[in-house]
């Protein structure tokens, strides 16, 4: 099993953050396919905003605009740790 696998983006991810395509073969296989034919692997992209649900997210893309992708496909540029303190998010979680 590959660890890295499950380093994924954080759901505190703000509009404007890089992220990249660091895992195309995790999710769904309609997510699978869909990214694959848009994005390409290992390339950055921009945050326009993270769709949060109770038990999955959906990832906007600036370059992909209206589009969105599975959050477990993708890896924040610069990780959680390593960015400037900010005041916390307010997400709101919905069930679809």
């Amino acid at each position: 099993m590959n660890p890295d696998r499950f380093i994924v983006i954080d759901i505190d991810t703000h509009p404007g953050e890089q992220v990249y395509f660091a895992h195309p073969t995790n999710g769904h296989p309609s997510d699978k396919a869909f990214a694959q034919k848009l994005l390409v692997h290992g390339y950055v992209y921009t945050v326009a905003f993270l769709d949060v649900h109770s038990c999955s997210s959906t990832l906007y893309l600036r370059e992909f605009p209206g589009i969105g992708f599975n959050s477990v496909q993708f890896q924040n540029v610069i990780p959680k740790r390593n960015r400037n303190s900010r005041p916390p998010t307010q997400i709101t979680c919905h069930d679809s």
